[in-house]
C-alpha cells in the first residue's frame, strides 16, 4: 500500500517556469525533461488503469462503459498528443470522471518516483505524514461558542484517528457544556471513515451501528459503530445540526447521511457533493499512480448511500449565510418541540 503520506500530494509545473524570478532557461529546459514522458510509459499508464478499473472499480456494471472510452480515445490519439506527465493526468482523470459520473476517480503524476506499492512507508514518510498532519490541526480549523451557548466545530477534512483522536477529543471537550452543536462541513473534502465515526461516538450513550464499507476487491465489509464506552465526555442529548455546501465530499457527507437517517442532526444548506465510493490508490509506474474508488458505504437504516444525488438539506441555505440561518432555525426549534421524522431519510437519484 502507498504510504499515506501520498494522499496529501499535490503536483503542478507551470508552463511560465522560465519566466519566474531565478529561474533561467536551462532550469526551465531541464524542469520540462522532468516531466516529459514516453510513448511507452504513457501506453503503461493507460493499460494499468484499464485493469485496475476492470479488477477493482465497486460498480464492474460500468467498467465496460469507462473501458471503451478510453479505448476510443486512444484510437483518436487524444493521448498519444500528449507529452507532459501532469496534462496526461488531467485529460485521464478528465475522462474518467465523465464516463463513470464518479467524482472520486484521480490520476496523479509525480515527478519523483513512487514507491513500490506493497513498500513500508519510511520514517521520513511518517514524520512529514505526521507534520501534516499538525500543520493542518488534524482537519479541525475553527472552534467557538456562539451566542445562545452553541458549540460550533469547523472540521476541514477528518483525518487518521490514530495520531488524532486527541484533537477530536480536544475540540469535542471545548464544546462540551453547550446546549447545541453545529458541525460546519461546508469546504470538509472527506479523509478517514474510522474518524467519522468516533466524532459520532460522542453524540450517543450506547453502542449504534452507524455505516458499513464494502470493499469489492476484497470482497469484505466492514462495520463502524460507536463507542462511546470509551470516551470521557458524551453528548447525546445536545440538538445536532451540520452546515453543508455542494463541496461537502465523501466522509463528510458520511457524517451528515449517517446522522440524519438515526434522527441525530438537522443539515443545513446546499445539497452535498454526491460521492460515497471511498479510494484506494493503486501505482500504475514510477510517477503515475490512480485514486480507485474500491469501496460502498451501505447504510444499515437505508441499505443504500448517496452516491450520485447528493444529500439534500433539511433547511436550504447559501454557503456564505449557513451560520446566520443555522442561528435562525436554532432559535425557533428551542421555543417548539421537535418531532423526529418519521421514517429513515434517503439519498433520491
Amino acid at each position: 500500500m502507498l504510504p499515506r503520506l501520498l494522499l496529501f500530494l499535490t503536483l503542478s509545473v507551470s508552463c511560465s517556469v522560465a519566466q519566474v524570478p531565478g529561474y533561467s532557461r536551462a532550469d526551465a529546459d531541464a524542469q520540462q525533461r522532468k516531466i516529459l514522458i514516453s510513448p511507452v510509459e504513457r501506453q503503461q499508464v493507460i493499460d494499468g488503469i484499464i485493469a485496475r478499473i476492470r479488477e477493482d472499480y465497486i460498480v464492474p456494471e460500468a467498467a465496460g462503459r469507462i473501458i471503451d472510452t478510453l479505448r476510443a480515445n486512444m484510437g483518436k490519439g487524444v493521448y498519444g498528443s500528449i507529452f507532459d506527465g501532469p496534462g496526461l493526468a488531467a485529460q485521464l482523470t478528465s475522462d474518467l470522471k465523465s464516463a463513470s459520473n464518479d467524482k472520486h476517480f484521480r490520476v496523479s503524476y509525480s515527478e519523483a518516483v513512487l514507491p513500490a506499492e506493497d513498500s513500508v512507508p519510511s520514517t521520513a514518510d511518517r514524520e512529514a505524514y505526521k507534520g501534516e498532519l499538525e500543520r493542518t490541526n488534524c482537519g479541525f480549523q475553527s472552534l467557538a461558542v456562539l451566542p445562545g451557548n452553541v458549540g460550533y466545530v469547523q472540521i476541514g477534512y477528518f483525518a487518521d484517528p490514530e495520531p488524532c483522536a486527541d484533537t477530536l477529543a480536544t475540540a469535542m471537550k471545548f464544546v462540551s457544556h453547550t446546549d447545541t452543536l453545529l458541525f460546519d462541513l461546508r469546504q470538509n473534502r472527506g479523509g478517514d471513515p474510522r474518524m467519522v465515526a468516533l466524532l459520532e461516538s460522542y453524540l450517543f450513550d450506547h453502542s449504534v451501528h452507524v455505516n458499513d464499507i464494502y470493499n469489492r476487491r476484497e470482497k469484505k465489509t466492514t462495520q463502524y459503530w460507536t463507542t462511546p464506552e470509551k470516551l470521557a465526555v458524551r453528548m447525546p442529548t445536545q440538538p445536532v445540526y451540520i452546515l453543508t455546501s455542494r463541496l461537502t465530499f465523501s466522509a463528510a457527507e458520511q457524517l451528515c447521511y449517517d446522522l440524519r437517517n438515526l434522527h441525530r442532526a438537522m443539515l443545513i444548506g446546499e445539497r452535498t457533493g454526491g460521492a460515497a465510493h471511498p479510494i484506494r490508490n493503486r501505482r500504475l509506474s514510477d510517477h503515475f499512480l490512480i485514486s480507485v474508488p474500491e469501496y460502498r458505504y451501505i447504510s444499515p437504516v437505508t441499505s443504500s448511500d448517496w452516491e450520485g444525488a447528493g444529500i439534500t438539506p433539511d433547511v436550504p441555505a447559501a454557503p456564505w449565510n449557513g451560520v446566520l440561518v443555522a442561528k435562525r432555525v436554532i432559535q425557533n426549534r428551542s421555543i417548539q418541540p421537535v418531532v423526529p421524522a418519521a421514517q429513515p431519510v434517503s439519498a433520491q437519484k
